[in-house]
């Protein structure tokens, strides 16, 4: 399987006054912009995804919205993308599904530890996620942790190097 780690684009700020709660945070102008371009830099690079898989809090939502605008393919709401991730629910799913492959959508630090079980078995692996950043993870076999191949991680301002 070829896993795709996307993190949410810019999103406002949780302090701001219109904020109600965390799970509400939407993109910024500034964020949907940049994601479209990184979105088409992603699409250079690969041919699309099974399916994607999203955060329910908005800015997840909203980022893998825009990946599916460039990337053409169904997007699915996981609860267990929503701040909390724990590696072995995520691989149980991924497990169940006969995707070949799939993107994730969600928040930091989870992603970074993700990435880090996935190729080393711990967290203690340093990755670095920005906004609207993709890694590819590939696991030629069972999906556990250290299994898997960091194939790449391309920072938000690469993948708009691409789109542009």
């Amino acid at each position: 399987m070829e896993l795709y780690i996307i993190r949410h684009a810019i999103a406002v700020d949780r302090f701001d006054a219109e904020v109600q709660s965390d799970a509400e945070r939407w993109l910024t102008d500034e964020g949907i912009e940049k994601m479209k371009i990184a979105a088409r830099g992603l699409a250079s690079l690969i041919d699309g995804f099974d399916c994607i898989y999203t955060s329910p809090y908005r800015r997840a939502k909203e980022t893998a919205q825009i990946v599916a605008d460039a990337l053409p393919a169904p997007i699915e709401e996981l609860g267990e993308l929503q701040p909390g991730v724990e590696f072995g629910l995520i691989a149980k799913m991924l497990q169940s599904k006969t995707d070949d492959c799939v993107a994730l959508v969600g928040h930091e630090p989870d992603l970074s530890e993700l990435i880090s079980e996935s190729i080393s078995a711990t967290m203690h692996a340093r990755v670095l996620m920005k906004k609207g950043a993709v890694a590819r993870i590939d696991f030629p076999s069972q999906i556990a942790p250290g299994f898997g191949t960091l194939a790449w991680l391309l920072q938000p301002k690469q993948l708009r190097a691409l789109g542009q």
